[in-house]
């Protein structure tokens, strides 16, 4: 509260009346309180750090992309945090639709809270999964034109622990092959069955090591095959267990090896000391040689100091290719 103090004659006011007043019995402190300094008062100064900055807001369940993630269902959460002054009132509006007059889905208004976490609670059950929809964050504390402090896109999701799912929809079974093939049928078709895009890591591997490990990312519905295709039976004769898996799915098979109709025949892959065959596909790659620094695929399909296409190469020139140790 500011007053304005007008000294045109030159005397000096009334004192304040004090703030408290006193009870029966209490000495009064003989303190006048004036709105000045007199000539002999000592001006006390103290300094303290202010910064300002500007709100923002971090959601709780969000995509790669920023973008945040709601649930379709009756008492759906948003939560997350902000830099905002604890107490404050905000807003949270779902605005679904696109063109000059789109359609508020949800409005939901909280408090932040002491630790600068905010939680809403509101029915998106009218929501479909896969729908995208924009949540404004607004604050009812500023000034009006200047209130929405967060805008972004929001994806409705029917599972919201779970929003992308890779599924294994195509699976190659029990395969035949012999000892030196390309291992072009072992594959997996993988599809995202979720109500959103997602990345995950695909596995492969036969007799417990890992063969090709890659992170691919499918958006919802999408569907991504990928294979053994630059990989040689190296193995003995017999019959091998292989799994394909995703963070959500998995499915095992049989690899059964066979005798090559030409060349010698593969007895001990161990003992010839496979190491790797260079990078698998265009993803991530695991593992490599006990030397270590590679970062490269090791394990029991490998061709010893040349990569594939270098096998390629070696067959048209000299018409022969030298796997594990045996030229064919």
């Amino acid at each position: 509260q500011f007053h304005n103090y007008d000294f045109d004659d030159g005397e000096q006011p009334e004192p304040f009346d004090p703030a408290v007043t006193l009870q029966d019995g209490d000495e009064p402190d003989e303190i006048e309180h004036f709105p000045y300094f007199g000539d002999d008062d000592t001006t006390v100064e103290q300094n303290a750090t202010v910064r300002f900055t500007e709100p923002s807001i971090t959601y709780a369940r969000t995509r790669p992309d920023g973008s945040l993630i709601v649930p379709a269902e009756e008492d759906g959460q948003i939560f997350g945090s902000t830099t905002m002054v604890p107490g404050s009132q905000v807003t949270i509006r779902l605005i679904g639709g696109d063109g000059p007059n789109p359609d508020v889905v949800e409005i939901v208004e909280t408090t932040v809270e002491d630790d600068r976490t905010f939680a809403a609670s509101a029915d998106f059950s009218q929501l479909t999964p896969g729908q995208r929809v924009e949540v404004e964050f607004a604050s009812q504390n500023r000034l009006e034109g200047n209130r929405v402090i967060d805008k972004r896109s929001a994806y409705v999701v029917d599972n919201f622990e779970n929003p992308a799912r890779f599924q294994i929809s195509s699976f190659a079974g029990d395969i035949q092959v012999q000892q030196r093939d390309a291992l072009d049928e072992l594959q997996a078709t993988i599809t995202n069955n979720g109500s959103i895009a997602g990345r995950q890591l695909i596995e492969f591997r036969i007799g417990g090591e890992p063969i090709r490990n890659e992170t691919i990312t499918i958006g919802s519905g999408g569907s991504e095959t990928l294979d053994l295709s630059g990989q040689f039976v190296t193995l003995p004769t017999g019959t091998y267990q292989y799994t394909v898996a995703t963070d959500d799915d998995q499915r095992t098979g049989q690899l059964t090896v066979g005798a090559p109709d030409t060349g010698t025949v593969i007895t001990d892959a161990a003992s010839q000391g496979a190491t790797t065959s260079g990078q698998i596909g265009g993803g991530e790659t695991t593992g490599g040689t006990d030397g270590g620094g590679s970062g490269e695929p090791s394990g029991l399909f490998s061709l010893v100091g040349v990569r594939t296409r270098d096998v390629a190469v070696a067959t048209a020139i000299a018409g022969a290719t030298h796997i594990l140790g045996y030229w064919t």
